[in-house]
């Protein structure tokens, strides 16, 4: 499933607005690099983490993209806990990570200045403020404005690119009544309470 901002589309607090704002578009995008002055000489460094079969292909296929824009891209593999340690330290110029996507929409942790996964060094006072105060809300119907405010800053700012929510299998016993598929197997237990089994047993 494509992913247009970092709050998966399965909750309540995802905004649709967020959808088509960036096509695919291989002239705009070399229009826009020649716009900023990019200068096509500079060596991209481009971190991929091994040990996810499939996020590395994904960056085989981001360098092939970069490539056919006249972009130089010099990509370097390394394990996860190498690669964090470049992301902390602002080492790197593009680099691939996971984030599961968990059903409450509070992404501080990402977003927020200063906080342990905002790689990308954003600070925007009026984020920060409206992060702040969805965190503290209870209530689902203003948690939802806040959120859908907080995403409609978010694609104009683009401070990551979010690419895909990856499809995974979940196997229920068929004894079990009640559970049901959520995009992410960690979020599958979410209404375990209301789970029975038909036999009793």
């Amino acid at each position: 499933m494509i992913a247009n901002a970092p709050i998966i589309p399965v909750t309540p607090y995802y905004s649709k607005a967020t959808e088509g704002k960036y096509p695919y578009d291989v002239n705009k995008a070399k229009a826009l690099l020649k716009e900023a002055n990019f200068d096509f000489n500079y060596p991209v460094n481009f971190i991929i983490p091994t040990g996810n079969v499939i996020r590395e292909r994904h960056g085989e296929i981001i360098q092939q993209n970069l490539t056919d824009l006249g972009m130089k891209v010099n990509v370097s593999k390394m394990d996860f806990t190498s690669a964090m340690s470049k992301y902390r330290a602002g080492d790197y110029d593009l680099a691939l990570v996971g984030w599961g996507g968990p059903l409450d929409p509070d992404v501080r942790s990402q977003f927020l200045t200063g906080r342990e996964y905002n790689f990308s060094g954003l600070s925007i006072p009026a984020m920060d403020a409206i992060l702040e105060k969805g965190a503290a809300t209870a209530d689902t119907a203003e948690r939802r404005k806040i959120y859908e405010e907080f995403q409609t800053i978010f694609v104009d700012e683009l401070p990551i690119i979010p690419l895909y929510w990856q499809n995974r299998l979940a196997a229920v016993n068929k004894r079990v009544v009640g559970a049901s598929h959520m995009a992410g197997t960690g979020n599958l237990v979410r209404n375990v309470f209301e789970w029975y089994v038909t036999d009793g047993k």
